[in-house]
């Protein structure tokens, strides 16, 4: 059965009847012969650490509220999940074994979960006559954090979260824009970030999954655009191991030429699917389309670009940007600067510093005129329309009034385009807006998925929407204290977990935020008055001109569109090029 994974792995893109062979296969290995003592162990492990981690959470779909209120509604008695997790903590081999003699030798149900299935609505309902009296609300409270720095330059910044034994580390690499960006390929960046957690040069994947498994700790890369982040989640009774292969992962990725290959092939998948994906298409040419080809935040990664990615020039980003004085540990959890830092400094204290490229930070102007562009998916019984405009740069203390704006706009359930587009036309599902982007010019995009028939109508919503917010419509004393409510409310649950902490340390230090500005975020979304928060808007939107995106079937949106006279009107394929 350890070999199960692999197989699996090697089965992506094969038919479904190998599939089932590998999976038949290990199942009658299981039934014969049971776990063995290894695979047992790790299974247990990685089971008590996911126990544990669980716990970090208040409530949601897991969490201390969840595990009481199922041991009361299942067992009888709000602790009777002890006895629960006793016996299977003292499972044995022979014991799995029995179970899967006797549950699983009886004959085969065989699913096939293939996209796009046919979905039919429930008929059951919910009983909402009467209205939950929800408690007074427990204001949120952010750890203090410790701070050092390593000889090598290696900062660290330590949030200690006790009363569960979990340690999270994120190794957070301001990969920059480089000046010399243009020179790079196209995707490279990310690409070398995803990998790092494929092996390294003394492990393959499959032995960092085993060997991590088996300490109960995880381990995951991403990036490669202004920041890359290599993260673990360990329990402190195997963190000092855990730490020695995580510091393996972040010095010593090995790239691969299989490992190289698979991603490019699982990535070309994915892009061939974007593109035949309305929302997907839409959110990965705006940048382009707003940014320009010319800008680092406007450049599109296509076939060509994957295509001349190799095991090379993977290597060379991670050596180019990975440097202990360009890098910040950031740890969460159940330990101390005190605790942790012997074993940091044992783990990283030897990675040399080095020269990290010159770094720039775009800025884009607002687009001149309105352009609507329009990608054609025939057939299509939606149409998804996006509107955007380069939103300011997040900069020290203007978040907070900007934040409360988007919000109320589109931000939340009761957000003005939602309420509008769902609640009172019936038009879409769900309509949202919010901003994105980096440290330089940003988005702020409104989109939505709407019926066929009503795409020229939500465009004319949307943007009356827009327009008076800034003018006639500008945010009542309602909506802002809603807005207030909508940020600070959820923090204490976003807190609660030391990840969530990791999360926000994480912005704070990428935006180069006041150390102190997460401490002092409630107090700020509370203070926000209505003027701010209505000038956040203007500066947001004030008289700038909207770039539409709308993907749809263009035989029956595009003459309604063109009819609104919102502009020039461009037909666009999926990867931008101008149609007509």
């Amino acid at each position: 059965m350890d070999n199960f994974r692999s197989r699996l792995r090697r089965s992506l893109g094969v038919d479904l009847a190998k599939i089932e062979r590998i999976v038949d296969e290990e199942l009658k290995k299981l039934i014969a012969n049971g776990p063995s003592v290894i695979e047992m162990n790790k299974a247990r492990t990685q089971s008590v650490v996911g126990f544990v981690r669980s716990l970090e959470a208040i409530g949601g779909f897991s969490g201390k509220t969840n595990l009481l209120a199922e041991s009361e509604t299942f067992l009888g008695e709000p602790d009777a999940w002890k006895v629960a997790w006793n016996r299977y903590r003292n499972a044995t081999p022979a014991d799995l074994q029995g179970a899967a003699k006797r549950w699983l030798s009886d004959g085969d149900y065989i699913l096939h979960m293939v996209p796009y299935g046919k979905l039919s609505a429930s008929s059951e309902g919910a009983d909402r006559s009467k209205m939950p009296e929800p408690g007074a609300a427990v204001p949120a409270v952010f750890p203090s954090l410790e701070r050092a720095e390593l000889a090598n330059g290696l900062k660290l910044v330590v949030a200690r979260r006790p009363g569960v034994p979990v340690v999270n580390m994120s190794m957070l690499v301001n990969t920059g824009i480089a000046a010399d960006w243009a020179s790079e390929t196209a995707g490279g960046g990310a690409f070398s970030a995803g990998l790092m957690d494929e092996g390294t040069k003394t492990r393959t994947g499959e032995q960092l999954s085993d060997q991590l498994g088996a300490l109960g700790a995880s381990v995951s890369s991403g990036g490669g655009g202004e920041n890359s982040v290599v993260s673990l989640s360990a329990v402190k009774p195997t963190l000092r191991e855990a730490l020695d292969i995580y510091a393996d992962v972040v010095l010593n990725p090995a790239y691969r030429a299989a490992d190289v290959e698979r991603s490019k092939a699982n990535a070309l998948a994915g892009l061939e699917a974007s593109k035949q994906d309305g929302a997907k298409a839409a959110a990965r040419l705006s940048p382009t389309l707003l940014y320009g080809a010319n800008s680092p935040y406007g450049r599109l990664t296509g076939e060509r670009d994957i295509a001349a990615l190799d095991p090379a020039k993977l290597a060379a980003f991670h050596a180019r940007w990975f440097k202990p004085n360009n890098a910040t540990l950031v740890v969460s959890g159940d330990t101390s600067l005190a605790e942790v830092r012997p074993l940091v400094e044992a783990a990283f204290g030897k990675w040399l510093r080095g020269n990290v490229p010159e770094r720039i930070v775009p800025v884009t102007a607002n687009a001149a005129k309105t352009v609507v562009y329009l990608i054609d998916k025939p057939g299509a019984p939606q149409s998804v329309i996006t509107a955007s405009v380069t939103a300011p740069r997040r900069v020290e203390g203007d978040n907070a009034a900007r934040g409360v704006f988007v919000s109320a706009i589109g931000g939340s359930f009761t957000s003005r385009i939602n309420m509008k587009l769902r609640e009172e036309k019936g038009w879409a599902y769900g309509a949202s807006a919010g901003v994105s982007g980096g440290r330089g010019s940003r988005l702020y995009t409104a989109s939505a998925s709407v019926q066929a028939d009503k795409t020229s109508e939500s465009m004319t919503e949307i943007g009356a929407l827009l327009r008076g917010a800034t003018s006639d419509r500008k945010l009542t004393a309602k909506e802002l204290a809603d807005a207030q409510g909508n940020l600070s409310l959820g923090l204490s649950s976003s807190w609660s977990k030391s990840a969530g902490i990791a999360n926000a340390v994480i912005d704070q230090i990428s935006y180069d935020l006041p150390e102190d500005y997460y401490a002092k975020y409630p107090q700020a979304i509370a203070g926000v008055t209505l003027d701010a928060a209505n000038a956040a808007g203007a500066e947001l939107l004030s008289g700038k001109a909207l770039t539409w995106i709308v993907a749809g079937d263009l035989s029956k949106i595009e003459a309604g569109i063109r009819a609104l006279n919102l502009g020039e009107v461009r037909v666009i394929d999926a990867d931008a090029n101008l149609l007509r």
